[in-house]
């Protein structure tokens, strides 16, 4: 037994030796070798799958699976390049409609297309998002979450889903209410720039803030509660200007806190025809009024208001503005008015016409979300002429000349109307205008063969003055048509 165990140890020994022996043969046997780099896993190209998904679409409108697939993609490597923006441009084409030129179009998104489609894109979009539910190292990961959760949440609303809804609306991690505060800068994108005072640090939160003076300059927070996880700043007051937003998170523990802010459009572009029918009074705003020695022998009765010929004519409106929020719009209005006139021997080819331009500002008030009650406010320049043939008393007897009354005015137009949603992009509606004008200037002007160009004016001397710039009164009735891109 004795001489076995010797044995054995003996060769346990050398057994040893000799495995010691060829590992270190080895070892520097790979020692003398180059190193290799270690390999990196090579990143999806996901702007690649995206573009392929879009061409996809482009020759099949019903092509879900592309975009599905450069989903799942990005969810599978939240840390690649490009892989958030892959997951919101996706999430556009299949669920959230954001495709250009389609905006007229209600839920035209790719899951809206088919019961199929629908079904097999909340299937896949609830796969993603519980696989994108393990180690979040990337940043972009509890985001591409909150954007599925997001997506699920719309399309349970749609088909009127009430317990997925719920369910998807608390894994979208939307706050339920928020504290606003606000106009506090006059400018609303300017104001981004800076930090909301009264804000900064851990102070206690204000009870008041100084806010856009006249109409704003003390400020209290106000509690709006969400909806839909919609929050509506404009809530607090239909003023213009930055809002302030404050909520409270409840952070148990040391972890990433990933918060995100989603935004309509700072403005929409607002385009609005307003083709009308009305008046401007039956007889010249600019008279003959004199309040000197000069006067005219004869003046023409269209001259001393002794004729009223005129009545309604055609209204023809645009405006271009830009809507700030869902309450106010702002911008420049320009229009041509005519008037129908009754012509006679001594007036030959009478005519009257203005033009008008200004800046103008509409207060919407949203009823129900289709249709908008609004009240539109303004300043315009107006300028009125009118023209005729007729004849004028000379020394050499009387002439048939050309002689126009011209007149200078400022309005303020006050319209009221109702415009109803045909489309998300497009509405149309009835609206009613009146607009006092205030006389600046206007002339008397006469010229022809035979007798030399004369000119009376409203701001002559004293002495000399015979044209009055007189007040006046415009109405209308008419038809909007108004377009808003995005829509609000």
């Amino acid at each position: 037994m004795r001489a076995r165990s010797r044995l054995d140890s003996r060769r346990g020994q050398a057994l040893s030796a000799r495995i010691f022996v060829a590992l270190g043969v080895a070892a520097a046997a790979l020692g003398c070798a180059p190193a290799e780099p270690a390999k990196v896993p090579e990143q999806p190209r996901l702007a690649h799958s995206f573009a392929a998904a879009f061409d996809a679409e482009a020759e099949d409108p019903m092509a879900a699976a592309p975009y599905l697939a450069a989903i799942d993609a990005a969810v599978q490597n939240p840390g690649a390049p490009n892989a958030l923006a892959t997951v919101i441009a996706s999430l556009d084409a299949l669920v959230f409609g954001a495709t250009p030129n389609l905006d007229l179009v209600r839920d035209h998104a790719i899951a809206y297309r088919s019961r199929e489609l629908f079904t097999e894109v909340v299937e896949r979009l609830r796969k993603a998002w519980l696989a994108g539910g393990g180690p979040r190292s990337a940043p972009a990961a509890p985001f591409m979450r909150g954007l599925l959760a997001n997506a699920l949440h719309r399309l349970a609303l749609f088909i009127g889903d009430e317990q997925p809804a719920s369910v998807w609306v608390r894994r979208r991690g939307c706050v339920d209410e928020a504290a606003v505060v606000g106009p506090l800068d006059a400018m609303p994108l300017l104001g981004l720039s800076g930090r909301a005072p009264g804000l900064g640090g851990w102070a206690a939160f204000p009870e008041s803030f100084q806010g856009v003076p006249p109409f704003a300059t003390d400020l209290r927070p106000e509690v709006v509660g969400a909806d839909a996880c919609a929050i509506d700043v404009n809530a607090t007051s239909f003023l213009m200007g930055t809002r302030a937003v404050v909520v409270d998170i409840d952070n148990p523990r040391a972890q990433r806190v990933s918060f995100a802010l989603t935004s309509a459009s700072a403005a929409s572009l607002e385009v609005t025809l307003r083709p009308a029918y009305g008046g401007a009074g039956d007889s010249s705003p600019t008279m003959y009024e004199p309040s000197g020695r000069l006067t005219l022998a004869n003046p023409d009765p269209l001259y001393t208001q002794a004729q009223k010929p005129y009545g309604g004519g055609v209204n023809l409106q645009g405006y271009l503005g830009v809507r700030v929020s869902s309450w106010v719009s702002v911008g420049f209005m320009g229009g041509w008015r005519s008037s129908s006139a009754t012509s006679d021997q001594t007036h030959d080819g009478l005519a009257r016409s203005a033009l008008m331009a200004g800046p103008y500002v509409r207060i919407y008030v949203p009823i129900v979300p289709v249709v908008e009650p609004w009240l539109g406010l303004g300043a315009a320049y107006v300028h009125d002429l009118q023209t005729w043939k007729g004849p004028v008393a000379t020394t050499a007897g009387s002439l048939n000349v050309d002689q126009t009354l011209e007149h200078h005015g400022v309005a303020v137009p006050v319209t009221l109307g109702v415009d109803y949603k045909i489309l998300p992009m497009i509405a149309a509606g009835l609206s009613f205008q009146y607009a006092p004008v205030f006389g600046v200037g206007g002339c008397y002007k006469a010229e022809g063969s035979g007798i030399a160009s004369t000119s009376f004016c409203s701001d002559e001397s004293a002495d000399k003055k015979i044209t009055a710039s007189k007040g006046y009164g415009m109405w209308s009735l008419g038809l909007n048509l108004r377009l808003t891109v995005p829509p609000t």
